[in-house]
């Protein structure tokens, strides 16, 4: 009987293991590499459908000097000033390979004048990309800031400073 026991005991643990986190970030034959970036963007918000664009450049562990670009959308909460963002992603890397993201999270501002700031934070998930990370995963979260440069019509202008940390795995 103690040796279907060590049997139990052992599907268990390894039924356990492969229901982990590790496993739902890395595909097969990957490495989970931590993640850290730093960047400054420039962005505009189209006030009359609350969504916009956002590029800038920075720099990546493990890929150096990245492009950030995102599209994204604002919607209003019950919250005063505050938005709820949902977004796409791409981040390219000095030698054009790209990952791909969604993302959702939440800004609150200070005003709608030049000056005016807010903060942000979001939740991106990796979704694949290019070349060596075409079947890449991860989760990384970006915390900023921004502050308007300008108001032109119905165009808000940005400058941003933000920093992500997560896990990547390709």
């Amino acid at each position: 009987m103690p040796r279907y026991w060590r049997i139990i005991v052992a599907g268990i643990v390894l039924g356990a293991s492969a229901l982990g986190p590790a496993s739902t970030l890395g595909k097969a034959g990957g490495t989970d590499r931590p993640w850290k970036s730093s960047a400054t963007a420039t962005a505009t918000l189209d006030l009359g459908t609350l969504s916009g664009t956002s590029v800038g450049s920075g720099h990546a562990a493990h890929l150096g000097k990245v492009t950030p670009t995102q599209t994204f959308t604002l919607t209003p909460t019950a919250a005063p000033a505050t938005f709820a963002t949902a977004g796409t992603s791409t981040i390219a890397a000095a030698n054009g390979d790209q990952l791909f993201a969604t993302s959702a999270g939440t800004l609150t501002s200070t005003g709608l004048q030049v000056g005016a700031t807010a903060e942000f934070t979001f939740v991106s998930t990796i979704t694949g990309g290019t070349g060596r990370f075409a079947d890449a995963s991860g989760r990384l979260t970006t915390t900023g800031n921004s502050v308007v440069v300008s108001i032109a019509g119905g165009t808000v202008t940005s400058r941003q400073t933000f920093g992500s940390e997560g896990t990547i795995t390709y």
